[in-house]
Formats: structure tokens, sequence, C-alpha cells
């Protein structure tokens, strides 16, 4: 994964791949919450200077995402 600077965010644009996907073409949810935690770990380090831990995750999925659509910006 590679994360960049946009403006005030800390994005990252990310190709799903067909064996990250559980039901039909959607991507797992598990994958899922595994990107959000990602970026916020680099959003902590590029604009904070530091770096941290999760303590705790907590996602409510309000579409699916899916694997065959494209890239998706994280």
């Amino acid at each position: 994964m590679r994360f960049h600077e946009d403006g005030e965010r800390v994005v990252c644009l990310w190709e799903p791949e067909a064996h990250f996907q559980g039901f039909g073409n959607i991507l797992h949810g598990g994958i899922h919450a595994s990107l959000h935690d990602e970026v916020a770990a680099w959003a902590v380090f590029v604009k904070c200077g530091t770096s941290g831990m999760t303590t705790s995750l907590s996602l409510r999925f309000h579409r699916p995402a899916f694997t065959h659509q494209g890239p998706l910006r994280i």
C-alpha cells in the first residue's frame, strides 16, 4: 500500500484482488476494517509526526466495497 497526502487527508488507492472477497465480489469486512486501521495509523504518523496503536476499532459499513470495480480510495 502506498499513501500520500491530499490536503488535510492521507489517502491510499488500493486495488483489491479477488482472493480478498467475501460473498460475491464484495470485499471481506475484515479486510475492509484492516484498511481503515492502516490508513488511520498513517494519518497519525504523517499528520502528527508520531505513532500509536489501535486499542479499539468499531466500524459501521454503509455500503459494500467491491473487488471488481477498480481501485478503492481509502
